[in-house]
């Protein structure tokens, strides 16, 4: 499998060189990447609402209603360094779970609000990590996903918290983390012979020529494609270093886009058009198939297909 990859990539390292004199658009595609280095300090809040744990509940959403908050951080003045949190959705969870509980105004106990009588302690969840300011963006969001948690507590170099970053804070930065990527040509090419069935530019000042040399480098990995999506379907990508070659496979054909970045859309866009393709086309590859790839490819058009790409 390792001598596979080595293979694909020898075959990529012979064309580069040319492959670049050949991309007039050059520029659009050696654009530094995304910044997926951003720091945890680049997009979190400064400054955070610290309670004591035997806090009312109610002064506790009170300090967010008026401060317009949806979490706040608790802290054990008997142990500091462990902090806790409390956000909207424990609120509203422990009041369902304590619906039993409460009259027809909702609230009322014995004479005490349910919110009096709750401390902070009671439906506090943690502890939570502190995060230091210089984290890398990525680590934090693997940190998130382990957790469940959708708020983290930024630290400074004392662990003293400082500020509070949440995955809405993440979302805001979605065009930076994650790019939509530019799609630069598109193909499908018959897996058993190499064969370019059809391609479409979606740039006027790409060449033929670049095809040309990027066709011959794919087809000389054709041949071992599928066998190397037998042993892992996660091989779908080949990354050059000013554009990079997406890839799906279906059957006996396999469509290349090439972009100056790979993404989540541009992936799903790629699988949508495949099985377009093969609806479409479905007797003309099975004529290519019975023929052994003896007849006409200038059936394939994907000019009007391509169009979801924009």
């Amino acid at each position: 499998m390792v001598a596979l990859i080595k293979f694909i990539n020898f075959f990529f390292f012979i064309y580069a060189d040319q492959v670049e004199q050949q991309i007039e658009v050059e520029k659009k595609m050696s654009a530094p990447p995304p910044r997926y280095g951003l720091l945890v300090e680049d997009m979190a809040h400064v400054g955070v609402y610290l309670v004591d744990k035997n806090t009312q509940l109610l002064k506790v959403l009170e300090l967010m209603d008026k401060k317009q908050i949806s979490a706040v951080i608790i802290e054990d003045l008997d142990d500091l360094l462990h902090y806790y949190i409390i956000s909207h959705t424990d609120i509203v969870r422990f009041l369902v779970k304590n619906r039993s509980h409460l009259d027809y105004l909702g609230l009322l106990v014995g004479g005490k609000t349910l919110m009096q009588e709750t401390k902070a302690k009671d439906i506090m969840r943690g502890p939570i990590e502190i995060i230091q300011k210089d984290t890398p963006i990525d680590e934090l969001i693997g940190i998130l996903l382990k957790t469940g948690f959708k708020r983290a507590i930024v630290g400074n170099e004392k662990n003293q918290p400082i500020g509070i970053i949440t995955t809405k804070d993440i979302i805001k930065w979605n065009s930076v983390l994650l790019p939509p990527g530019i799609p630069f040509v598109l193909s499908v090419m018959e897996m058993e012979s190499g064969l370019v069935l059809c391609k479409h530019f979606f740039e006027q000042d790409i060449t033929d020529g670049f095809l040309s040399i990027l066709g011959g480098s794919i087809s000389a990995v054709s041949g071992i494609t599928s066998e190397i999506l037998k042993h892992s379907g996660n091989v779908r990508l080949i990354e050059k270093d000013n554009y990079e070659i997406m890839l799906e496979t279906a059957g006996q054909i396999a469509a290349f886009l090439v972009v100056d970045r790979s993404s989540i859309t541009l992936r799903r866009k790629l699988q949508n058009f495949l099985r377009q393709f093969r609806e479409k086309y479905a007797k003309e590859l099975q004529r290519r198939k019975d023929s052994r790839g003896l007849t006409p490819v200038n059936v394939f058009n994907i000019q009007k297909m391509a169009e979801m790409f924009k």
